[in-house]
């Protein structure tokens, strides 16, 4: 068991609003989130006392190396779930993601509890944004900070990498969006109706026929032009008559039809 499952399963022998450390995603996804929201409050609040104090769950003093590990990840519990005093409206990111957690292992893994989920989400962000994140003379200048200095770094860093993947998965849509767009105007380059010249054309609502290519960046309008408007038209409706989806087998299939 790691170090924040460690210190807060040992310390934590109580249960509140009837959620015991050992419950489970299951029966907690049952519980309004208010109740959840106690449960891991209780979990939290328990642990950042153990952590923070200089004495063990055994009221014996702490190694100062136990000390210089255990008090900025108290901290790192306090920044995950405590309000930001400069946005104290916004949810705590520590409850926001253990909540999504019980509610995906409701299903995924019931049997998990709460109390595993939250000391999870407490350990990879100690490792990410302590262990990782500062070599020892970072460590040791961080060690100098008082509690409130701690947390607070701890909130700018969550915050940063927050927007680090913010901002990635946004680009990941607009990537996405620009497959979709560019594989749907493809698509109707492809099945557009081809002319002898080799101009690709669509109709449109008022009946016309407009020139398209399959530049993506093309945003001009060109309407065909009226003497080539009878070859599209009987093309068009050879092609729908006979099921083509393919431009270039309907021209094939449609060339030389009177239809």
């Amino acid at each position: 068991m790691s170090g924040f499952r460690l210190v807060l399963f040992t310390g934590l022998l109580l249960y509140t609003a009837g959620f015991a450390k050992s419950q489970t995603a299951a029966d907690a996804a049952k519980l309004p989130e208010a109740k959840q929201r106690e449960a891991i409050a209780v979990f939290v609040n328990t642990a950042v006392a153990n952590l923070s104090s200089k004495n063990d769950t055994s009221g014996k003093p702490k190694t100062p190396a136990q000390y210089e590990v255990e008090r900025p990840m108290a901290n790192l519990v306090r920044a995950l779930f405590t309000a930001d005093p400069r946005h104290p409206e916004g949810d705590p990111t520590g409850y926001k993601i253990v909540l999504a957690r019980i509610k995906k292992a409701s299903v995924a893994n019931p049997s998990k509890t709460v109390l595993e989920i939250t000391g999870e989400l407490v350990d990879w962000s100690y490792k990410h944004f302590y262990t990782d994140f500062y070599n020892v003379e970072k460590k040791a200048d961080y060690a100098k900070k008082n509690d409130d200095e701690q947390t607070e770094y701890f909130r700018l860093n969550i915050q940063m990498f927050q927007n680090e993947r913010a901002h990635t998965r946004m680009i990941k849509e607009l990537q996405d969006a620009d497959a979709k767009l560019l594989k749907r105007i493809q698509e109707m380059y492809d099945t557009a109706v081809i002319l002898a010249d080799g101009r690709h054309v669509l109709p449109a609502k008022n009946g016309d026929f407009m020139v398209i290519t399959a530049d993506p960046e093309d945003k001009s309008e060109v309407k065909l032009e009226y003497q080539f408007k009878a070859e599209a038209q009987r093309i068009y409706d050879c092609k729908n008559a006979r099921g083509i989806k393919n431009g270039l087998e309907a021209r094939a299939a449609c060339a030389g039809s009177s239809r």
